[in-house]
């Protein structure tokens, strides 16, 4: 019944406009999935795979996870961010 309180922390506002900014710069008409609490990755990877014509954002709130077994080659259609994904 509390209206949501929370800050939105510095890296959340930084992965949002990256996020825009790769979508903007890949096809910004393109359908968009989000995967997440994609963990290291490989579900967007197959996701980007799967779905060429989409832009496939990869979110997870763990930097360990992400950083885990990189680089990854992503296709252009595809980006990994940490961000919470919290909504209110």
């Amino acid at each position: 019944a509390q209206p949501f309180r929370k800050p939105v922390l510095d890296y959340n506002r930084a992965a949002c406009a990256a996020a825009l900014a790769a979508r903007e710069a890949w096809n910004p008409q393109a359908p968009l999935i989000l995967d997440a609490g994609c963990g290291v990755g490989w579900s967007t990877l197959r996701l980007a795979a799967e779905f060429p014509e989409h832009f496939v954002i990869g979110v997870d709130q763990s930097s360990d996870r992400l950083e885990r077994g990189k680089p990854l080659p992503l296709p252009a259609n595809a980006l990994l961010l940490r961000a919470d994904r919290v909504i209110d």
